[in-house]
């Protein structure tokens, strides 16, 4: 037997048992995320709990949304441990993963708000007969005399932003000339420089009836641009009337529900996103071991080709017939030689 064919039956054994090795147990994925693209990522959102169960999977945990699960979780870079019960937020792509579909966790992070809800820019202050919104970060607060005194942007207790004051009109005073309009109350703007050089403004606007006049009052100086427009910003959300603080209400309430639609509404279109990079990533991982499956069957196929030549190699040694040996003593059968 030649030294080629001797290599070949000590290799093909080898080669073989391998192959079908490789194809009984498949080597963990240490990180999936590495030939991944940015947008081939989904996130996924929902309460985190422990998974345990008696078949084989990856899957260390599950998550759940509304009552229903969302996925079975596993991470090769997360400690998901520490976000046990929270509710949160990941990132990662789907696997197949023993007839389960469970999700690798990229990236874990506390979900800051479980139904996106901003925090109020502003905040609605309402009297007896008149409401106004104001500036979130601002305070309110009413005087012994009955006075609305708000301080913000850098205002004191002394000196507020803004004063309103609400009083009855008496018929015998005089209604100074209209010339301003906000909210359909017709209102009269004057302004005067007091002894430190600030303007100072006053706006009056009179209830439907005549009975009543709410004044507000501000104290600038020149160059308060902000400020000016801040308290510019209160007195036009100002009303009067049940009939016109309903109005108000219900266009609050409005806003807050087509806030609330879009928010449902982009959730409904992450969500079918997800799904569809979830079936993209699972028909590419069954392509992928399609062609694996497809290369060991083809590394067999050629270990049983290679077995076959050996084997004919095998016959044909066995039935080729043994060359004579050649006689090494030179003396047998020499010719004489006359001296």
């Amino acid at each position: 037997m030649s030294y080629t064919k001797y290599v070949l039956c000590l290799m093909l054994p080898l080669v073989l048992w391998g192959c079908d090795e490789w194809q009984k147990q498949e080597a963990p994925i240490a990180n999936p995320f590495v030939s991944v693209l940015p947008d081939q990522i989904i996130t996924l959102d929902g309460k985190l709990y422990p998974f345990s169960a008696s078949i084989a999977t990856s899957a260390t945990h599950r998550i759940e949304k509304n009552g229903k699960l969302v996925a079975y979780v596993t991470s090769p870079l997360v400690d998901l441990k520490q976000f046990e019960g929270e509710y949160i937020e990941v990132d990662g792509i789907w696997q197949e993963d023993n007839l389960r579909e469970v999700f690798w966790a990229k990236t874990a992070k506390l979900f800051e708000s479980a139904v996106a809800v901003e925090e109020p820019k502003v905040k609605r202050f309402t009297g007896s007969d008149f409401s106004f919104t104001y500036p979130a970060a601002w305070q309110v607060t009413e005087t012994a005399e009955g006075q609305i005194a708000l301080i913000g942007d850098g205002g004191l207790g002394t000196d507020p932003t803004l004063m309103l004051t609400s009083s009855p009109f008496s018929s015998e005073e005089t209604r100074l000339n209209q010339n301003i309009t906000i909210n359909g109350l017709a209102g009269t703007r004057t302004t005067k420089v007091d002894a430190a050089g600030r303007d100072q403004e006053t706006i009056t606007f009179y209830s439907a009836d005549g009975s009543k006049k709410y004044e507000f009052e501000s104290v600038y100086f020149f160059d308060d641009i902000n400020k000016r427009q801040s308290v510019m910003s209160v007195i036009k959300t100002f009303v009067v009337g049940a009939d016109e603080i309903s109005k108000a209400l219900s266009a609050e309430r409005q806003v807050r529900l087509d806030a609330e639609a879009e928010r449902l509404a982009e959730s409904a279109e992450r969500e079918r996103e997800n799904e569809e990079k979830k079936q993209a990533q699972l028909a590419a991982n069954e392509e992928e071991v399609e062609a694996s499956e497809s290369i060991v069957d083809k590394i067999l196929e050629s270990g049983g080709e290679i077995k076959d030549l050996i084997e004919e190699q095998f016959e044909a040694t066995e039935e080729e017939p043994e060359a004579p040996e050649a006689d090494t003593d030179p003396d047998k059968d020499a010719p004489e030689t006359e001296g």
